[in-house]
């Protein structure tokens, strides 16, 4: 009973609630602006240590709970910091909310559309052999093995 009310609420596009800090915070579909600004916060560079890793989880955390574009531009930068120095929310309160909102993307979409961007890039012409054969090696729409 329990899965058949989650699946529902994946499928009537209905907000998921999350616990955060004690209050309750519904999380709705991912916008393109915090899926855009997720996706670059990833892509920096981040030392192994626990520290910068919790630290970046904590600003994905808050990208995802701001989710609209204004409220990310305008309050983001203070956000993060308060979760992360004044709150100091737990992993596990990461954890959930990454959860709901990895339930609520629309990823195989969002994957052809950067694959097929990838392969009409003009950097593509300066790899070697090499490089383009193993970004081409994987077909449209399935995932990869390792």
């Amino acid at each position: 009973m329990f899965y058949q009310r989650k699946l529902d609420e994946i499928m009537s596009a209905e907000p998921s609630v999350v616990t955060v800090c004690g209050k309750k915070r519904s999380i709705g579909w991912m916008r393109n602006y915090a899926e855009r600004r997720l996706t670059r916060l990833m892509l920096k560079e981040v030392d192994d240590d626990a520290y910068a890793l919790s630290k970046r989880n904590v600003q994905a955390m808050s990208l995802m709970l701001l989710m609209r574009k204004w409220k990310i531009v305008f309050f983001h930068w203070i956000y993060w910091r308060w979760l992360f120095y004044v709150s100091e929310v737990t992993p596990v309160e990461v954890l959930g909310v990454l959860e709901a909102v990895k339930k609520k993307m629309t990823t195989e979409p969002s994957m052809m559309c950067t694959t097929s961007l990838i392969g009409m890039m003009d950097v593509m012409m300066t790899m070697t052999r090499e490089e383009a054969r193993l970004t081409r090696a994987v077909p449209r729409g399935v995932r990869p093995t390792a």
